[in-house]
C-alpha cells in the first residue's frame, strides 16, 4: 500500500523549487526502457518510436487515435530505477500535435502509480527537460514503469504527438536495490503506524499495545506519547500543560510559526523636518542590514533623469543626503532603470546600466560604465568605462544584479540592450563578474544554450534572488517582447545549471504574471517576497496596477497572499494616504533581514490624467505572525477550556467559574477579538451541561470512541445514531479528549507528530458500484472516443463554396461539375483493380496449399489447367509427387498444414503490428461511419495496404472466413482516400459520405458480379442517408468496377467467380422445402451471431486476447487438421459453393451424384456442415480481415443440398404419387444444386436479415428470373424467423458488440416517451461566450480550455439572460483567429519610457477578433419538452451534429449525437431492468405455486 502524496496543482512542473538531489555517490546515467502498452496510435505513428530521436522525421512518433482525456503511452524500465528527469524531444519546426499540457506517473506495477509531474511543453523545437518527483518524505522511491497521460495539445482538436523520449536516473544494481528495499521498509512501517494510530484513536489499546510491541515501532515521539497518555488517557492536565511548556523551552514550535500565515502592518514614515529625496520612479534600492543603512540611487522624477545619492538609518529613523550630484564626488551622472546592489563581504555598492530615451541615442555616449561605492572611504570608482569591452554585457537597463560573496562574484541577468536603433529588441544574457579578477565571464546567452540545459530567456523588469545558503539564484517574472512571465527558474551557482521550477506560477496560486514587481529574501526563513507592479491579469489582456504582497515558501513550494487592496479610486486613497501605500510600479523595495523589516520608497502611480507624476511616500512593512510565546499560549488556552468544560460536566458550577476566572482568563489574549469573543463564549457550558446519570457515564466512558481529524470514522464500537443520543445527555471525555490532542499536534514538528491521514481513507469505494464490480460499462466511454459530422453544416458549406465559383471560366465550370462523376469512377476502377488483385492471389494461394504448375510456379490450378479436363491435368502435381511420389497423401497432408498456417500467421502479423483495425469484416464500422460519425485510422492507407494483402493470405489460409465481406472496407477506403485529390470533397465530410455510400455498394458489386445488387445492399444494409443522386452515382460506381473486373478477367472467362446457371424449371410440391430452407437460415444465422457473440465475450475476458497471432496460429492449424480429412472441406469455399451449386449433368465432384455413394456423400456433407458452422464461430474475431458472407452461404448451401438429395431421392422412390406429377420421365425433377443456392442465400439472409438486394443478387447471378420466386420465399421465411430471435443481423451485432456509436433505426422504442431535457447537456455544463468580439488571447483561451473536445460553442448576450444569439464551430474560431493575425499589420512602435509605460504595448494577442461572419444563427433547435423519439428522428433523418434546446428565445442545452447513444443506452438498461424485475416476479410466482403441489399430493393421499 503505497503512501499518498499531495498532487501538484496547475499547470506547473514541479513540488519543489529545485530538482530532487541526487543521493550522494550514485551516478545519474540514462535509462534503457520499452514501451509496454499505449491506449491507441494514428496510422504508422507507432508508439516505439518515441525510442528514437529523429527531430527531422515527421513520421518518428507517437500520434493518439483520439484528443480524449483516455490517452496514454507506458514506457517498461529494462529494470527497476530511480527516475530523475524526463526530456521529451521535439520535431525540428513547431507542430500543433505538441504537448501543451500532461501528466506523468510512475511506479513499480501499471496499475499502482503516483503522479511524477504535471507539466506541459513549449511549442518550439527545442527539446525540454524535467524533473519528475522521485521521493516521498524525503524516501526515495524506484519506478520500473513510467506512464505518460496527454491532456491538452497546442492545436485545438487535435491529437496529441510524442516524438522522443529520454529517462535519466539511478540505475546501478547496488545502489537500487538497496533504495527500493528502503521504500518498501518505508511503506511497510508507514501502514504499521496507520494502523497504530487507528488503534489508538478508537481505544483499542490491546490491538495497540500487541502490534507496537511486536513491530517496535514507535508512533510519535516519545514527548508526544508522554502528551497523550496524560491528556487523553490520565486527564491529568497539569502535566500536560507541562509538556507543552517542554516543548516551547525546546523550541518546537518555531516550525508551526514558520508555517502560519502572516498578517501585513503598513507604517508611513514621514520627516516633516529634515531633507527627504524627492518624487521618483525607476530608482534604486540596497540595505546594509548589519549597519542598518538604507541607500538610494537615481531614478526619474517625471522630467529627468537624477543621480542623488541618499543613506536612511533605521534605528534613528533619519534620511542623509550623502550627494545630490555624484559626478561631484567623481561618481556616475544621472540614470534610471539602472541597477545597484549591496556586498557584504567587502561593504561596497555596485551599479550598472541606465535607460537613454530613443532620441537621444544618437548624441551620447552609449557604453556600459560600471562603479563601485565604497562605503567605508565614502568613495566612488569607476571600474570599467564599457564592460562590453572587456566581455561583459553592452549597456543595458531593466537588469538585475546580486553579489554572492562566497566566491566574490557579481551575477547580471537579462536587461535589454541600448542600441542605436530604437527598434531593434535585444536582450543581455547571463554574466558572472570575479571581484578578484577584474574579469567577466558569460554563462548564458539569450540567442544559444548549453546542450541538454533547459533554456532560460532573457527578459527586463524582473527579479533575481541570491539564496546563499544554497547558493542558488533565483529569477523570475518580467516581460520578453510583449509578453508578461510568471515563470521561475534557478540557476545552480556551483554546477552551473538552470532548473525550471514553474512555467506559470500563476497558476499555482501564486501572483500575477508581473513587470517591475519587487521583490526580497529571507535566508532564514526560507522565504521569498514579492510587492507587485504592473501586472497583466489571468483572464484579461488589460494591465493594471494592484496593491499586493506574496510570500513563497522554498521548503513548502506553496504561494501565499499576504495582502492584496484592489481598490482604485482617487477619493479612497486619498483617505488611506496614511495608512497603506496607494498602487505602483517602477518602485523600490528593500528588507531588512535583522529586524525583519521591508522598506518602500516611491515609484509611477499610473495616474493616466498625469503621466509625469511619481510618488515620494516612505513606508516600512511588517510581518506579523504568531510568535513561539502565542503558540504556547494558545496550547494551555485549549488544555485549560477542555478542563472547564469537564468541571463544569461534573456540575460543580462554583468550582468552574472561578477556574474560568483565573486559570483560563490567564491565557486568554483579551486584546484579540476573536479570543474575547471565545472565551466569553464559554461561560455558556455553565448552564447548558447537564450531570451525567451513572449508568450513562459508563457507557459513555465504554464506547470512547475517537475522532479524528477528519471526523468520526466507520469502524467504532457503538453507532453513530447511539453516540449522539449518549453526547445529548453528557459529553464523551475521551472522544473530546482525542480531539484536543489532534488540535495540539499541529503545534509540534511533522517529525515528532504521528502519520497524517486516516488507514479506512485507504479504501477507495468510488470505483465500485453496488455488487463490488467496477463498472465500465457506461456508454460514454464508447462514444466519446468518436467525432461526429454535421451533414447539415456541410451542405451549407458545400451551397457557400459553390457561390464563390460561380464565376469560374467555362474550363473550371466544367471540371467542378465533373468532378463527382471523375471520382466515382476512379473508385470504380480503383475498386476493381483491388478486387482483380484479391481474386488473383487468393487463387493461386489456395491452390499452393494442395500443388504447383509444373514450369510456371506462378500458375493456379484453374489457368494452369486450361485446355485440360478437371481430373487429367498433367501439368498441375501435388507436393507428394513432387518430393516423395504418388499417392504420400502424408506428405500432402503436412504440406497443406503448414501453408494455411503460414498464410494465417502472416496475415494475422500484419494486423497486429501495422493496422490493428483491418481485422474483421468492416462493415459495422462502415455503417456507423456513413451514419455520421468518425472513425480514425479505420479507413486510411496503411489499413487498406494490410487489408488488401492479407485477405488472399486469409482466404488462401482455409479459416472459415470470406473476402466478400471485407471488400466492403476495402472499397470504403478507397473510397476515403480517392476524394482528398478533388476540392468539391476534400474538405466536407457529407459529401464525402456519398462517395462512402457508392464505394460500398460497388465492393459489394465486384465480390458478387451483381451491380445492381451492391447498390441495393449498400442502400438497405449501410447508408442511413441515400438520396437519389446517391443511388446514380452508386450505380455508376458500381458498374464502372464490374467492367473493370471483367477486363481484367481474373476468373478467366467467367464474369464472377461464382456463375451459375440452371436449365430447368422449379415445382410448386417443393414449395414445402423452400420453407424448410427458410427456417434452418433463420435458425442457423441467429445461431451463428449468438455464439459468435458469446465466443467474442469470453475471448475478451481470458487471456487469449493478450496472445492474437497464436490464437490465429492454433485455429488455423486445426482447421486445417481437420478441413483436408474431409473433401468438402479441402477445397476453397467458393470452389465448394460453385459445387453444390452445378447440377449434376455439368459436374459430379467426388461421385455426389452417384446413386450407389449417395450415403457416404450424405455422411460427408453433415460432417462439412457441422465442421464449417462451428469453425465459422470460432473464426469470427480473430485478428485477420474476415467476412461472413461466403462462410453463411458454404452452411446454407451445405444444408440446401443435403435438401435436394433428399427431396431427389423421394420423388426418384415414389414418383407415382400426384403432385410429382408434374415431373416428365425422361428429364431429372428435382435440381438439388438448386437447393442449395436458395439455401446459401437463406443462411446469408439469415446472418445480414436482408432480402430485396439478396433477391436482386441472386437474380444477377443465375441470370434468369425463373428462381426469384423461391429465393423470395425462403428469404422471408428466414427474415420472420431470424427476428423471432433478435432484431438485426452480424452487422448490428458487431455494432453492439465494439459499442460503436450508432443510432439505429429501432433505437427509439427505448426512449421511453422522455422529454429532450433528459438528455441534453445542460446550460450550465457548457462553455459558452458571451460575445462574438474577443481579442486573439481570449480566443485562444476558450480554445485552450477546450478540454472536454467541443466541436463548437453556443453564443449568447449574457450568461444571467441567456438569450440565444448562433452557434460558432471551434475550427471557425480557429480560422478566425487566423484571420485575425493575417490582417495584423504589425505592433504599434513602442512609445513612452520602458519600465513605466501604464497602458503597455498592443501585441497581435489584443487584436480583435469577430466570430460574427462565422457563426450560425440558425441553427437547428427544438423545444425542452419534446419526446426524445421526435428528436431521435430529426437526427437520423437531417444528419446534425447537435441540436440546440432553446425555451422562449433563452438556451437551456445542447443535445448532441452522442447524448442520444447515452439516452437510448440508459432506455435499453431501464427496459432490461424491468424485464429481469418481470423474470423475478415470474420466477418467484412460480416457485410459490411448485411449492404447493407436493403438500397437495399429500394431502390427496390422505383423502385417497
Amino acid at each position: 500500500m503505497m503512501h499518498t502524496t499531495p498532487k501538484t496543482s496547475g499547470h506547473l512542473i514541479s513540488t519543489t523549487p529545485q530538482p530532487n538531489p541526487t543521493p550522494a555517490g550514485h551516478s545519474v546515467t540514462r535509462l534503457g526502457y520499452d514501451v509496454a502498452a499505449w491506449s491507441s496510435h494514428s496510422a504508422n505513428y507507432h508508439p516505439r518510436h518515441v525510442l528514437v530521436n529523429r527531430p527531422s522525421d515527421q513520421s518518428s512518433r507517437w500520434s493518439s487515435g483520439s484528443n480524449n482525456q483516455l490517452q496514454y503511452i507506458t514506457l517498461k524500465l529494462d529494470r527497476i530505477c530511480v527516475v530523475q528527469t524526463i526530456t521529451f524531444g521535439k520535431y525540428h519546426k513547431v507542430h500543433v500535435c505538441n504537448l501543451k499540457e500532461f501528466k506523468v506517473f510512475g511506479g513499480l506495477s501499471p496499475n499502482n502509480m503516483t503522479e511524477l509531474l504535471h507539466a506541459g511543453l513549449r511549442n518550439d523545437s527545442e527539446a525540454e527537460t524535467f524533473s519528475l518527483k522521485h521521493k516521498v518524505n524525503d524516501v526515495v522511491f524506484p519506478c520500473q514503469y513510467i506512464k505518460i497521460a496527454p491532456h491538452l495539445a497546442w492545436g485545438p482538436n487535435f491529437n496529441f504527438s510524442i516524438w522522443f523520449v529520454e529517462l535519466k536516473g539511478i540505475s546501478q544494481p547496488e545502489h537500487v536495490d538497496k533504495i527500493y528495499w528502503d521504500y518498501v521498509n518505508y511503506r511497510e512501517n508507514e501502514v504499521i503506524r496507520l494502523c497504530m494510530k487507528h488503534f489508538r484513536q478508537r481505544n483499542y489499546l490491546d490491538a495497540f499495545e500487541c502490534l507496537q510491541k511486536r513491530t517496535q515501532l514507535q508512533l510519535e515521539d516519545p514527548l508526544l506519547t508522554q502528551l497523550h497518555d496524560s491528556l487523553v488517557m490520565n486527564g491529568d492536565f497539569s502535566v500536560a500543560e507541562d509538556i507543552v511548556q517542554q516543548a516551547y523551552t525546546r523550541d518546537l514550535y518555531t516550525e508551526y510559526v514558520r508555517e502560519c500565515s502572516y498578517k501585513p502592518e503598513w507604517r508611513r514614515i514621514k520627516h516633516e523636518v529634515t531633507e527627504t529625496p524627492c518624487m521618483r520612479g525607476g530608482h534604486q534600492m540596497c540595505m546594509d542590514s548589519d549597519a542598518g543603512l538604507i541607500y538610494l540611487f537615481g531614478g526619474w522624477d517625471g522630467q529627468k533623469d537624477l543621480n542623488d545619492f541618499w543613506s536612511y538609518n533605521v534605528v534613528s529613523k533619519q534620511w542623509t543626503c550623502i550627494s545630490l550630484d555624484t559626478r561631484r564626488m567623481d561618481g556616475p551622472g544621472p540614470r534610471s532603470c539602472h541597477k545597484i546592489c549591496f556586498d557584504t563581504g567587502t561593504r561596497s555598492i555596485y551599479t550598472m546600466g541606465r535607460y537613454v530615451d530613443p532620441e537621444n541615442r544618437p548624441n551620447v555616449n552609449l557604453d556600459n560604465d560600471f562603479w563601485r561605492y565604497d562605503i567605508e572611504t565614502a568613495r566612488w570608482s569607476r571600474i570599467s568605462f564599457n564592460t562590453q569591452a572587456e566581455g561583459g554585457p553592452e549597456l543595458i537597463y531593466d537588469h538585475q544584479m546580486v553579489v554572492d560573496p562566497e566566491s566574490e562574484t557579481l551575477f547580471v541577468f537579462g536587461g535589454r540592450t541600448i542600441s542605436p536603433d530604437a527598434n531593434q529588441t535585444l536582450y543581455s544574457g547571463l554574466y558572472a563578474y570575479s571581484q578578484k579578477n577584474n574579469t567577466w565571464r558569460l554563462l548564458r546567452t539569450d540567442a544559444s544554450q548549453p546542450e541538454n540545459s533547459i533554456q532560460l530567456k532573457s527578459r527586463i523588469g524582473h527579479s533575481m534572488l541570491l539564496n546563499s545558503k544554497t547558493r542558488e539564484l533565483y529569477i523570475f517574472a518580467g516581460q520578453r517582447n510583449k509578453d508578461y512571465l510568471s515563470d521561475f527558474y534557478t540557476y545552480d551557482i556551483a554546477t552551473d545549471t538552470v532548473h525550471e521550477v514553474s512555467r506559470d506560477y500563476s497558476k499555482q496560486g501564486g501572483p500575477d504574471a508581473g513587470f517591475t514587481q519587487r521583490a526580497t529574501m529571507d535566508t532564514d526563513f526560507g522565504e521569498f517576497y514579492i510587492l507587485s507592479g504592473l501586472q497583466k491579469d489571468k483572464n484579461s489582456t488589460q494591465e493594471s496596477v494592484k496593491n499586493s504582497f506574496w510570500s513563497y515558501s522554498l521548503r513548502r513550494a506553496k504561494w501565499t497572499r499576504v495582502y492584496h487592496n484592489e481598490n482604485t479610486g482617487a477619493d479612497y486613497w486619498s483617505r488611506m494616504k496614511d495608512l497603506e501605500p496607494c498602487p505602483r510600479f517602477a518602485h523600490q523595495l528593500v528588507y531588512d533581514h535583522v529586524r525583519k523589516c521591508h522598506y518602500l520608497f516611491g515609484g509611477n502611480p499610473g495616474d493616466t490624467s498625469n503621466l509625469n507624476l511619481r510618488l515620494d511616500d516612505f513606508w516600512e512593512l511588517h510581518l506579523i505572525r504568531p510568535t513561539s510565546e502565542d503558540v504556547l499560549r494558545r496550547a494551555k488556552f485549549r488544555i485549560r477550556r477542555q478542563q472547564f468544560r469537564e468541571i463544569c460536566q461534573s456540575g460543580n458550577t462554583s468550582q468552574a467559574l472561578d477556574y474560568l476566572r483565573s486559570e483560563v482568563s490567564a491565557v486568554v489574549n483579551h486584546s484579540d477579538e476573536t479570543e474575547s469573543a471565545e472565551f466569553r463564549d464559554l461561560t455558556q457550558h455553565l448552564f447548558n451541561w447537564k450531570k451525567v446519570p451513572a449508568k450513562n457515564a459508563a457507557a459513555i466512558q465504554a464506547s470512547s470512541v475517537a475522532l479524528s481529524s477528519s471526523g468520526l470514522a466507520s469502524g467504532g464500537m457503538v453507532a453513530m445514531d447511539e453516540m449522539r443520543t449518549l453526547s445529548n445527555e453528557g459529553s464523551n471525555p475521551f472522544q473530546s479528549r482525542t480531539e484536543l490532542y489532534e488540535l495540539l499536534l499541529e503545534y509540534f514538528p511533522t517529525s515528532m507528530r504521528e502519520p497524517k491521514g486516516n488507514i479506512v481513507d485507504l479504501i477507495d469505494m468510488a470505483p465500485f458500484n453496488e455488487t463490488g464490480h467496477s463498472d465500465t460499462t457506461r456508454p460514454s466511454e464508447g462514444t466519446d472516443a468518436f467525432d461526429t459530422i454535421d451533414w447539415m453544416n456541410d451542405v451549407a458549406a458545400d451551397h457557400k463554396r459553390r457561390r464563390a465559383l460561380e464565376n469560374l471560366s467555362p474550363l473550371e465550370s466544367a471540371f467542378e461539375s465533373m468532378q463527382s462523376w471523375l471520382l466515382v469512377s476512379a473508385v470504380g476502377i480503383a475498386v476493381g483493380l483491388v478486387a482483380a488483385f484479391i481474386d488473383i492471389v487468393a487463387a493461386w494461394l489456395t491452390d499452393v496449399r494442395l500443388g504447383h504448375c509444373i514450369g510456371e510456379w506462378y500458375l493456379p490450378k484453374g489457368i494452369c489447367c486450361t485446355g485440360y479436363p478437371a481430373e487429367e491435368c498433367p501439368k498441375w502435381i501435388d507436393w507428394s509427387n513432387t518430393f516423395y511420389g504418388p499417392d504420400a497423401y502424408i506428405i500432402n497432408y503436412l504440406f497443406y498444414i503448414v501453408f494455411s498456417t503460414l498464410f494465417a500467421a502472416a496475415t494475422a502479423v500484419m494486423v497486429v503490428t501495422i493496422a490493428p483495425k483491418a481485422a474483421g469484416s468492416g462493415s459495422a464500422e462502415v455503417k456507423t461511419i456513413l451514419g455520421g460519425f468518425i472513425i480514425r485510422d479505420f479507413l486510411d492507407f496503411p489499413t487498406l495496404l494490410v487489408k488488401a494483402i492479407g485477405l488472399p493470405l486469409t482466404v488462401a489460409s482455409g479459416l472459415a472466413v470470406g473476402k466478400e465481406g471485407p471488400m466492403i472496407h476495402v472499397a470504403s477506403c478507397l473510397g476515403a482516400i480517392l476524394p482528398d485529390f478533388f476540392p468539391k470533397y476534400r474538405f466536407n465530410e457529407g459529401r464525402k459520405r456519398e462517395i462512402l455510400s457508392a464505394a460500398a455498394g460497388c465492393g459489394v458489386a465486384v465480390a458478387f458480379g451483381a451491380p445492381i445488387g451492391g447498390v441495393l445492399f449498400s442502400l438497405e444494409e449501410l447508408s442511413s442517408f441515400f438520396p437519389a443522386k446517391t443511388m446514380l452515382r452508386s450505380y455508376f460506381c458500381a458498374l464502372v468496377g464490374c467492367v473493370t473486373l471483367q477486363l481484367v478477367d481474373p476468373y478467366r472467362g467467367k464474369r464472377v467467380l461464382i456463375e451459375v446457371t440452371y436449365t430447368r424449371n422449379w415445382h410448386f410440391f417443393e414449395t414445402g422445402a423452400f420453407l424448410i430452407l427458410g427456417v434452418f437460415g433463420g435458425l442457423s444465422g441467429a445461431f451463428v451471431i449468438k455464439m459468435a457473440g458469446f465466443v467474442g465475450r469470453l475471448r475478451k475476458r481470458s487471456w487469449v486476447r493478450l496472445f492474437p497471432v497464436r490464437e490465429v496460429v492454433v485455429v488455423a492449424s486445426m482447421t486445417a487438421l481437420v478441413g483436408y480429412l474431409n473433401p468438402f472441406t479441402r477445397i476453397d469455399s467458393s470452389e465448394l459453393l460453385e459445387v453444390l451449386f452445378k447440377e449434376c449433368e455439368e459436374f459430379d465432384f467426388n461421385g455426389m451424384c452417384k446413386l450407389n455413394n449417395r450415403g457416404w456423400t450424405i455422411l460427408l456433407l453433415v460432417l462439412a456442415l457441422a465442421t464449417k458452422l462451428g469453425l465459422t464461430i470460432v473464426s469470427l474475431g480473430l485478428k485477420v480481415p474476415a467476412g461472413i458472407f461466403i462462410p453463411s452461404m458454404v452452411w446454407g448451401a451445405l444444408f440446401g443440398r443435403l435438401v435436394g438429395i433428399w427431396m431427389q431421392s423421394f420423388q426418384q422412390a415414389w414418383p407415382d404419387l400426384p403432385m410429382f406429377s408434374v415431373c416428365r420421365p425422361d428429364t431429372p425433377c428435382v435440381t438439388p444444386g438448386m437447393y442449395a443456392l436458395l439455401g446459401a442465400f437463406g443462411a446469408l439472409g439469415g446472418v445480414t436479415r436482408l432480402t430485396l438486394a439478396l433477391t436482386v443478387i441472386m437474380f444477377e447471378l443465375t441470370g434468369t428470373l425463373t428462381y426469384i420466386v423461391p429465393c423470395m420465399i425462403v428469404l422471408m421465411v428466414t427474415k420472420l424467423v431470424g427476428d423471432a430471435f433478435g432484431k438485426g443481423g452480424m452487422t448490428d451485432a458487431a455494432i453492439h458488440a465494439n459499442n460503436l456509436p450508432f443510432l439505429e433505426v429501432a433505437e427509439d422504442e427505448h426512449t421511453g416517451g422522455r422529454p429532450v431535457l433528459q438528455a441534453m447537456t445542460p446550460f450550465s455544463e457548457l462553455t459558452v461566450l458571451k460575445s462574438t468580439l474577443m481579442t486573439v488571447e481570449e480566443a485562444e483561451q476558450v480554445l485552450a480550455e477546450n478540454c472536454a473536445g467541443f466541436k463548437g460553442y453556443p453564443v449568447v448576450r449574457s450568461a444571467r439572460g441567456r438569450e440565444f444569439l448562433g452557434f460558432v464551430q471551434a475550427v471557425d474560431v480557429w480560422q478566425a483567429i487566423q484571420d485575425a493575425q493575417h490582417n495584423f499589420g504589425g505592433a504599434v512602435e513602442e512609445s513612452g519610457r520602458a519600465g513605466e509605460s501604464f497602458t503597455g504595448l498592443r501585441h497581435v494577442s489584443d487584436v480583435m477578433v469577430d466570430l460574427a461572419p462565422y457563426m450560425n444563427r440558425t441553427p437547428l433547435t427544438v423545444h425542452p419538452k419534446m419526446h426524445l423519439e421526435a428528436v431521435l428522428d430529426m437526427f437520423k433523418k437531417l444528419g446534425p451534429r447537435y441540436i440546440v434546446v432553446l425555451f422562449n428565445g433563452r438556451l437551456e442545452g445542447i443535445v448532441t449525437k452522442k447524448d442520444m447513444l447515452r439516452a437510448v443506452h440508459e432506455g435499453k438498461e431501464e427496459d432490461l431492468e424491468d424485464s429481469r424485475s418481470l423474470l423475478q416476479d415470474t420466477q418467484s410466482l412460480l416457485g410459490d405455486t411448485f411449492a404447493l403441489l407436493p403438500r397437495r399430493g399429500r394431502l390427496f393421499q390422505r383423502n385417497g
